[in-house]
């Protein structure tokens, strides 16, 4: 007796749901740090813009100013710190703030004044 049967078989349907509940289970943590870094990142560029404004504020009015120079800006992305001073002939400006992990993280330029 021959079985005609077109439909698939349990075992046929368990092996296809393993393998995908199998790739899902890998992607979704690599998804996840995708996105924290997306958000670190975004944040650098936002605190190194805003030093970067600043810093030439500072430059420009430097002659009027007294140095080193620190205080706190609260922005978007927290409480940024940010310091000025001069190194040698260069203005070196530095901001410091919490990121996404928890840690903290400085960026710094120099410019000329």
């Amino acid at each position: 007796m021959k079985n005609n049967s077109s439909g698939f078989h349990i075992t046929e349907v368990l092996i296809c749901l393993a393998i995908f509940s199998t790739i899902m289970f890998s992607l979704i943590p690599i998804l996840s740090q995708i996105k924290v870094e997306e958000v670190l990142l975004s944040h650098r560029r936002n605190a190194q813009s805003i030093l970067h404004d600043e810093l030439l504020y500072h430059i420009w009015a430097s002659s009027q100013l007294e140095f080193p120079i620190s205080y706190q800006k609260n922005t978007s992305i927290g409480l940024l710190h940010l310091t000025f001073e001069f190194e040698e002939e260069l203005m070196k400006g530095c901001v410091k703030w919490k990121n996404a992990k928890t840690g903290y993280e400085t960026s710094c330029l120099y410019g000329y004044p």
